[in-house]
């Protein structure tokens, strides 16, 4: 039994050998994948962090990618291009920001929301008696 383990191990080995790729270069035609790591922070206009935040990444031909930041306001992305991207936040309380454009090469990213700003008015209504005589 022993003997028949080794002869299929054996032949196990060879067949793995025989289909292995070696030293395959990629091919000229076909870019390597490339990721570039970009931090992002969302702070309020006072600089504080935003935590929680909806953080959505929109690169050109590709599915967009929702992110949320932590504690500290801050999420990381691996771009899969090497093109300029768009950015989308937003929050409750807050307005949203979208930015268009950003350079693919940054290797950090600052985004600012504003907080809504929340208008109230106070009106007093009274009675009074009419102050025309009819007389």
């Amino acid at each position: 039994m022993r003997r028949v383990n080794s002869g299929l191990t054996f032949l196990y080995c060879a067949m793995i050998w025989a289909i292995a790729p070696r030293g395959q270069q990629p091919s000229p035609h076909i870019p390597a994948a490339v990721t570039v790591p970009v931090a992002i922070t969302v702070a309020d206009e006072n600089g504080r962090p935003v935590p929680g935040a909806q953080v959505t990444i929109l690169e050109p031909s590709l599915p967009a990618a929702q992110l949320r930041t932590d504690c500290l306001g801050s999420c990381s992305y691996l771009l899969r291009q090497q093109s300029p991207f768009q950015i989308h936040v937003e929050k409750a309380g807050f307005y949203a920001a979208d930015e268009k454009g950003i350079d693919a090469r940054l290797k950090s990213l600052k985004v600012t929301l504003a907080h809504e700003q929340i208008v109230s008015e106070q009106v007093s209504v009274a009675a009074s008696t009419p102050g025309i005589d009819a007389q």
